[in-house]
Formats: C-alpha cells, structure tokens, sequence
C-alpha cells in the first residue's frame, strides 16, 4: 500500500507472512487480527489477514478482510488483485475481472493481473462457444 509503515509494524508484518509460509495460517491470521487491534486503520493487516483466511480456505473471511483493506485504502492494488483472485477460483468472472481491472488502474506494471484479465476474457470466450 502506500503509506509508510509504522515502524513496529514491520516486524509484525513480517511474522505474519513467515507464519503463512511455514503453513501456519491460521496462527497467522490470530497474529495478523492482533496486530489490526494495535493499528486498526493498517490496509496492510487487513490485506494479510485476507491472505491467512483465504490460505486455509475461509474465503468469506477473507473477502471480508480485503474489502476492509480497500475501505482502509482504496489507491492500494493489492487487495483488488487478492479479491479478483478468489472471485476468479469461484467463477464469479464479472466481479473477478472489475478487480482486476481496478488492480490494473491502479498499479499499470501488474502483469499478472494483466494476465488473469486475459484469460478470464479467453475462458470467457469458450464459455460463450
């Protein structure tokens, strides 16, 4: 996102995403939604506690934490790419393909949004066939 970080937030940050990829995403998330009690107006927190959810398949929750993320900044393209990618696996391709292209507005260089849109556009087309 685009604010700069608190500087004890780093260190939490951190420990959430090392939680995640050690496969302990749920302690994760316990640690992420402590830290979003310590700095309730974070994006970043908010967007790795969507992570944490979405890793150990609580998509609701993690819907609910990007879109709390986007509320917290909406000039931040990550939560927009996180939603289009549980929209997407959930084939709800109009929404998944407006986050994409909100993801896309907002940062130009995100290839791999850039990608999904196209094969969301490709899938779509088969579909239609």
């Amino acid at each position: 996102m685009d604010k700069p970080l608190p500087e004890a937030l780093r260190p939490l940050l951190e420990q959430v995403a090392a939680q995640v990829s050690s496969g302990q995403a749920q302690q994760a998330l316990r640690t992420a939604e402590d830290g979003m009690a310590q700095f309730p107006d974070n994006a970043d927190l908010a967007n790795m506690a969507g992570i944490c959810a979405a890793t150990f398949g609580n998509h609701a929750l993690a819907e609910q934490y990007w879109r709390q993320a986007i509320d917290l900044n909406a000039k931040g393209s990550q939560p927009y790419f996180n939603l289009g990618l549980l929209y997407a696996t959930q084939r709800r391709e109009d929404q998944a393909e407006q986050c994409y292209r909100q993801a896309l507005a907002l940062d130009p260089g995100n290839l791999v949004a850039l990608a999904n849109l196209g094969n969301l556009r490709e899938n779509g087309r088969r579909d239609a066939e």
